[in-house]
């Protein structure tokens, strides 16, 4: 087999060269002045994402005066969810440091010239749901998690009070500016770029930055790259070439020979090829000679599965039923059966603003399934995880485009930045075929909708999604307070990063297990034998956090956004012990993580707070 050899050339300089790169949560970012932090958000279309210091700022300072500062906005609304959307840390804190004058404040202890900023309520609000996905990152590479303890936002209520995010249960709340002194923990964005302009020059004579080679005996390749500056460096690359392998096998059998997954009933000379330890082709040949017993044999080659004298088989081999005919004499059958199955296979790819696939041209990010008969006759799928970039744009200035015959012009090439899509972000919308969709493209695409992402995992195509509607209102955890046994149990207040729960589909199955309905209503509402289930803490608390996100894809397949003009909690698949067997863990409308009573309804803590319970499903994907 001639095996064609592609020469990729890698070409990292500082000098006019930037590419594009991919992150994910939990990855260590290096700003341009040398600082570090640990990416823990990244924005749906692959443009870039914020990042958090690797420890606090100050350990302790105040916000500011007792003053309303001009120019930011003042948020006091009663549900405080709506405060998510405020992501203008950067101008916030460019107006504090300039009004304040004063390096001690909360806006003043940040690294703001080299682009770390005093982060908004959003941004906080995020960092602490991100905790668990981080925290040991952050140890890694050298810093500290953020401690129990309440750290300002850039977010002001009032001319005497600015927000704070409490890590220890996620909860908001505003402090005078000059009176107490809070924690600091600076955050930065990042962008994705990219722009090249370099000639290669191959020793083969090639110019392109890639080249294919089929060399026939070992042979060095090298490459010379330069700069527009004149810089320049050189590299080469071996390709050993080795020699195929052959061997010969001679084997004797009696009606029939297995031979690596085939079967065999005829004499004759039968060839597999494979791989040698060289890396060349190995080809085995086998010499088989096959003698035959007196008896009935049936030879079957099917998908899937086969019924042979009342029995269904669902694997390859040989099967023998033996019998009396009408004559009184033993009679044997022997099936010779080889099951075939459809192949799946998956296959991720980047692309630059286009890809084509079985004679389809796609121009945006998903997941596609190409479904046909293999050559066994069963039905086979491949799916294709795409995710595509823009186009770079190139554009040419001149410094005139009318000479006279001497003179001299120069031309400066550039180029537009490149940014890769990812195949599954928060917000896409999952369908029932099990495919995800852009939300720009899902009315295009003629799918049915089942729930919305609100979770990806570091594999960029796998992660979580909630249910497009509410399961159930005004329903009990349970009709008793007995500890569930198989479901997770936190004895204290849930702090992300400690209590890493995340076993929600456990939890679910545990429930269902122990009782009905009508002894575990909240659990059964969701439709677990499809595969939704009750979130854990973990996952409620994360799901909460991207609730903003959510909304429009929700609003776009008609699902059901999450209220934001009434009080409510959402049910948790995990217990609570704090106060004995009888508790269960929830979120609240304002973001508060708490537990309440299993068989509870509604609640009432303050006057002016109270509100009723809710079950929204999620599943994987």
């Amino acid at each position: 087999m001639k095996k064609i050899i592609l020469i990729l050339l890698i070409w990292l300089c500082g000098c006019g060269m930037l590419f594009a790169q991919s992150y994910h949560i939990g990855d260590l970012y290096t700003a341009p002045d040398g600082s570090q932090g640990i990416v823990y958000y990244l924005h749906p279309d692959g443009s870039g994402g914020w990042v958090v210091a690797l420890t606090d700022a100050s350990t302790g300072c105040f916000w500011g005066d007792l003053t309303d500062v001009p120019g930011l906005t003042n948020l006091s609304t009663t549900y405080l969810q709506t405060l998510l959307n405020d992501t203008a840390s950067y101008t916030n804190t460019q107006i504090l440091r300039s009004y304040q004058n004063d390096n001690n404040y909360a806006a003043g202890v940040v690294d703001f010239d080299n682009g770390w900023v005093l982060p908004s309520l959003a941004q906080l609000s995020m960092l602490y749901a991100q905790l668990p996905f981080i925290s040991s990152a952050i140890v890694s590479a050298g810093g500290a998690t953020p401690i129990y303890s309440q750290y300002w936002s850039c977010s002001e209520r009032d001319a005497s009070n600015a927000w704070t995010v409490y890590f220890f249960n996620g909860y908001f709340e505003p402090f005078a500016k000059h009176t107490y002194q809070r924690r600091v923990r600076a955050v930065r964005s990042f962008t994705y770029s990219a722009e090249a302009d370099v000639s290669h020059h191959w020793n083969t004579g090639d110019t392109t930055q890639n080249i294919v080679v089929i060399p026939m005996q070992t042979t060095t390749y090298s490459v010379t790259v330069i700069t527009p500056d004149g810089g320049s460096d050189t590299a080469q690359h071996t390709i050993v070439v080795n020699t195929p392998v052959s061997e010969e096998i001679t084997q004797t059998a009696c009606d029939s020979y297995e031979w690596n997954g085939q079967i065999y009933t005829e004499s004759s000379d039968y060839t597999q090829t494979f791989t040698a330890s060289n890396g060349c082709d190995s080809v085995v040949t086998l010499h088989l000679t096959i003698g035959y017993s007196t008896h009935n044999i049936e030879i079957v080659d099917v998908c899937d599965s086969y019924t042979w004298h009342g029995t269904t088989y669902t694997t390859s081999g040989i099967y023998q039923y033996d019998y009396t005919d009408a004559s009184g004499c033993p009679c044997t059958d022997t099936l010779h059966l080889t099951m075939n199955y459809g192949a799946h296979t998956v296959e991720t790819v980047t692309a630059c603003g286009s890809y084509e696939w079985h004679g389809e041209t796609y121009t945006t990010s998903g997941a596609y399934i190409y479904t046909y008969t293999n050559d066994e006759g069963c039905v086979s799928t491949e799916t294709l995880q795409l995710s595509i970039s823009n186009m770079p744009e190139v554009s040419i200035a001149a410094t005139d485009s009318v000479i006279c015959e001497g003179d001299s012009v120069t031309l400066q090439a550039s180029a537009s930045a490149v940014y890769i899509v990812p195949a599954v972000a928060v917000g896409d919308i999952l369908c029932t075929d099990g495919t995800t969709v852009k939300p720009d493209d899902f009315l295009a695409s003629g799918k049915t909708a089942m729930g919305v992402v609100f979770y990806v995992d570091s594999t960029g195509v796998h992660g979580w999604a909630v249910h497009l509607h509410d399961q159930g209102q005004r329903v009990r955890w349970s009709n008793n307070t007995m500890d569930v046994p198989g479901v997770s149990n936190f004895d204290n207040f849930y702090q992300p990063g400690q209590y890493p729960d995340y076993a929600g589909y456990a939890n679910t199955q545990s429930l269902w297990v122990a009782g009905d309905s009508l002894m575990y209503p909240a659990a059964h509402c969701v439709d677990f034998p499809h595969g939704w289930y009750l979130p854990d803490i973990g996952q409620l608390d994360m799901l909460y956090s991207e609730m903003p996100f959510l909304t429009p894809s929700l609003e776009l397949v008609g699902g059901e956004p999450f209220p934001t003009n009434s009080t409510w909690y959402y049910w948790s698949s995990t217990e609570s012990a704090h106060e004995g067997p009888g508790y269960a863990w929830h979120v609240e409308s304002n973001g508060r993580v708490d537990y309440c009573n299993k068989t509870s309804i509604y609640f009432d803590y303050y006057s002016d707070f109270s509100g009723y319970s809710r079950v929204r499903g999620i599943r994987d994907f």
